[in-house]
């Protein structure tokens, strides 16, 4: 190959090679992302390990390669990062599978073990990358003169960093799966290292035994890349089934074929995830939710055993949903003494809200903001979807808008009597920015006189029970404070809030299971799902259950009572280190950045 080809050679592969290293480093960051809670604090601590790495490699290229020739000693580099990087997804995987065994059985050192595989793949990745660099460097000195060839051969680097930055987000993870960009990616690098021993090291004695495994590996990507979809139901299932991966040493990475395929579905923002869970043995939960529930008795086709999850968190179960929605809808429609008629929804995109809101002929209109249109879509015309949400979102009176909550508040002249916010756990700071003092402060600007806000509001349920005094205290984990001050900051003058409780002393439920079983049961470590309602001017809100002449399956005085008895303080001072805002948010907690999540 002529001088000026190799040069010009050179620097593409510099602009290819550095493009697949920095989407390696993004999957890594985005698995961890969907395993482990706050985003940003896992994008952060992978770059900045992926450089110390490269860092490292850079400084051990010539003891490890300043005995072999150039192109040879890259190839190898790329044959092993192509390697390292085409199975980094799956490795994060098998490490969470092996942290749900651990978990289950209460072996020390599963989350140890979980991000130190983790990490593992982060420096191996990065401490390859720093070795590439430096051999690109050095080749392009021995093929030119130029004095300028260092500079030209960083600058194609760093170019190709920015365009694999640019296309991760916009191409890669809107339009495929995670599983899929590591092969793929996996693939052209290899196909680069084949190239470059094919041209530049002909004259090689052992060339044919290196093309041959490099070529093993190839096959393999591509037998990978031909079964994609079975892969990643295979990593699918072993996440939303890890109960199956508990039954024995044996069963941590053993398929699960007799279970159903998990249906997932991607937009630009998130993946979105239904499962059928299957039936279990000697499982009492469908029983006692019916000594609760009159659903299932007035509607035997109710979908049951579904599951709703959006980036593996969970959003709704099929045989609980009116338990969450009931709750979230009516009790403020009574703390606040009159059905409203004008209502904005943030969120919600499931149509579930909805359904309960729409149960009232005095509420003339109803405009819900949902961000992902596909959501939307999927209710719909998805079967399971559209019979739970009893198709609500075609309600004449439903109007959607599809937007982000926070610039849609931020930009909006109307006022509404009544605004629910149904958002996702602020597990991360960009969801965090919708539980912040500015996020309420345009909430109240939007709420008419003796109008309502409420929204569901992550671990204010947290209790414990203080079995001498036979009292409730709060967790320390409780987000209770937190909500306060910030809601207090944002000038709100009512602010009550109220869990999802369901009564122990049902007679139902205390035929099929012991009451030590149905207080497990019904409250376990939390005290059901927790909510704030909130009105702009100190008041004095309705305390007394009354008939809202609509159809509930769950929600009756007794349980209206439970949900409004917990003990919350009612500080005088506001503590303004506890306000969570944009500028210095304190949603999420820094112990929750290193809370391995399990999908129930």
């Amino acid at each position: 190959m002529k001088i000026k080809y190799q040069i010009d050679f050179i620097y593409a592969i510099s602009f290819i090679l550095a493009a697949c290293s920095i989407i390696y480093e993004f999957l890594l960051a985005q698995t961890i992302s969907f395993l482990v809670a706050n985003m940003v604090v896992w994008y952060s601590l992978t770059i900045g390990f992926y450089l110390l790495a490269m860092g490292i490699g850079a400084l051990c290229c010539n003891k490890l390669y300043g005995h072999k020739q150039s192109w040879l000693s890259l190839f190898e580099v790329e044959v092993l990062l192509s390697m390292v990087g085409g199975i980094s997804v799956m490795v994060v995987h098998f490490a969470h599978m092996l942290f749900g065994y651990m978990w289950f059985w209460d072996i020390g050192g599963s989350v140890a073990i979980f991000f130190l595989l983790y990490f593992l793949m982060v420096i191996g990745v990065g401490f390859l990358s720093g070795l590439e660099l430096p051999l690109l460097i050095r080749i392009g000195k021995e093929v030119s003169v130029n004095k300028k060839i260092t500079n030209r051969i960083l600058a194609a680097d760093y170019f190709g960093s920015l365009i694999g930055s640019v296309l991760f987000p916009l191409v890669g993870l809107p339009y495929f799966e995670l599983l899929t960009i590591s092969f793929v990616v996996a693939t052209l690098n290899l196909l680069i290292a084949v190239f470059m021993l094919l041209v530049f090291v002909k004259n090689e004695r052992k060339l044919s035994m290196r093309l041959g495994g490099a070529s093993i590996f190839l096959a393999i990507l591509i037998f990978a890349l031909i079964y994609i979809q079975d892969i990643q139901q295979y990593l699918l299932k072993k996440y939303y089934y890890y109960f199956r991966s508990t039954e024995s040493a044996g069963a941590i990475f053993a398929p699960v074929n007799d279970l159903s395929n998990i249906e997932r579905f991607s937009s630009p923002y998130q993946k979105i995830d239904i499962v059928r869970f299957p039936t279990l043995k000697n499982s009492l939960a469908p029983y006692i939710i019916n000594a609760y529930s009159t659903k299932y008795q007035e509607d035997p086709n109710y979908p049951h055993r579904y599951g709703l999850y959006l980036n593996g968190d969970f959003q709704v179960q099929a045989e609980f949903d009116e338990v969450y929605h009931e709750y979230f809808a009516h009790i403020p429609i009574i703390l606040n003494g009159s059905i409203p008629q004008k209502v904005l929804v943030l969120g919600a995109g499931d149509g579930l809200l909805i359904k309960e809101l729409v149960k009232y002929t005095e509420i003339k209109s109803i405009t819900l903001v949902e961000l992902d249109q596909k959501v939307i879509d999927l209710v719909r015309t998805h079967p399971v979807l559209h019979y739970m949400s009893k198709g609500s979102l075609e309600d004449p009176r439903v109007n959607i808008t599809i937007a982000d909550a926070y610039p849609y508040i931020r930009e909006s002249q109307e006022k509404f009597d009544a605004i629910y916010m149904d958002f996702p756990d602020p597990n991360d700071y960009n969801l965090a920015k919708l539980y912040s003092r500015e996020f309420y402060y345009f909430i109240k600007k939007h709420l008419n006189e003796n109008g309502y806000a409420v929204f569901d509001a992550e671990e204010i349920n947290l209790f414990t029970q203080r079995s001498k005094e036979n009292t409730l205290k709060m967790d320390p984990q409780n987000s209770w404070m937190t909500n306060y001050h910030t809601l207090k900051a944002a000038g709100f003058g009512t602010i009550i809030p109220y869990v999802s409780i369901l009564e122990t002393d049902n007679a139902r439920a205390l035929k099929i299971v012991s009451r030590k079983i149905l207080e497990k049961f019904v409250t376990g470590p939390k005290q059901g799902q927790g909510f704030i309602m909130v009105k702009k001017e100190p008041g004095n809100p309705v305390f007394e259950y009354r008939d809202l002449k609509i159809k509930l399956h769950v929600l009756n005085e007794q349980r209206f009572k439970l949900a409004l008895s917990l003990p919350y303080p009612y500080p005088e001072r506001l503590d303004t280190e506890k306000i969570n805002s944009i500028m210095r948010p304190t949603f999420p907690s820094r112990t929750n950045s290193f809370w391995i999540k399990l999908p129930y």
